[in-house]
This record gives structure tokens, C-alpha cells and sequence, in this order.
């Protein structure tokens, strides 16, 4: 084997080791925005269930009859419009913020 041949031998060698890495590269960045996506649609889905129930519980507190119940188990006014104003902030403010962060997180993960 001339040494041109061999040359061009381990050039090729060489070659088909990168393309391998490329390869196995590729499959894990894949496999990694498969995982996320899978992520993200669990997170939203589970942050509309903490939505739901934070608007239903918050039904609950604004019915006249859940309201006199709540007054029954000691809860003064302030307590009763602080939980209020807390529930409102989870069922309406909460998602939209989470929701925000989760589309930076797609966009940072989609340029690397």
C-alpha cells in the first residue's frame, strides 16, 4: 500500500468516525426534544387542572352558603379575602405566567 493510499485510508477512517458522532448526536437531540415536548404538554396540562380547580374552589368561596360555612370554622374577613385573592391570582395570573416561562424554555431549548 503506497503511502498516498494510506493516507487517504485514514482520511476516510476519520471521516466515517465524525459521521458516526454526527449521528449519535443527532438521535440525542431527537430523543432530548421528544422528551421536552412530552414535557411541555404534561406541565400545560397539569397547570389547566391547578387552574380548574383554583377557579372552582374560588366558586365555592364566593357562594353566599360556602362563604357563611367558612365564617362557622373561624375564618375572619381578612383571612377570607386574602385565600380569595390568592386563588384569583392562581386561576387567572398563575398560567399565564407559567405558560410565559414555558415558551422561553421552548425557544432557548430550540436554538441550542
Amino acid at each position: 500500500m503506497g503511502l498516498l493510499e494510506a493516507f487517504s485510508q485514514r482520511i476516510q477512517e476519520l471521516i466515517d468516525e465524525q459521521m458516526d458522532i454526527k449521528k449519535e448526536y443527532d438521535d440525542k437531540q431527537h430523543q432530548y426534544h421528544q422528551d421536552l415536548s412530552e414535557l411541555e404538554t404534561t406541565f400545560s396540562n397539569n397547570l389547566d387542572t391547578v387552574a380548574e380547580l383554583a377557579e372552582e374552589l374560588l366558586g365555592y368561596l364566593t357562594s353566599r352558603r360556602t362563604s357563611l360555612a367558612l365564617i362557622a370554622f373561624e375564618m375572619d374577613v381578612l383571612e377570607y379575602r386574602d385565600l380569595e385573592e390568592k386563588l384569583k391570582v392562581l386561576s387567572k395570573e398563575a398560567p399565564d405566567i407559567l405558560r410565559g416561562m414555558s415558551r422561553v424554555l421552548r425557544r432557548l431549548c430550540q436554538t441550542s
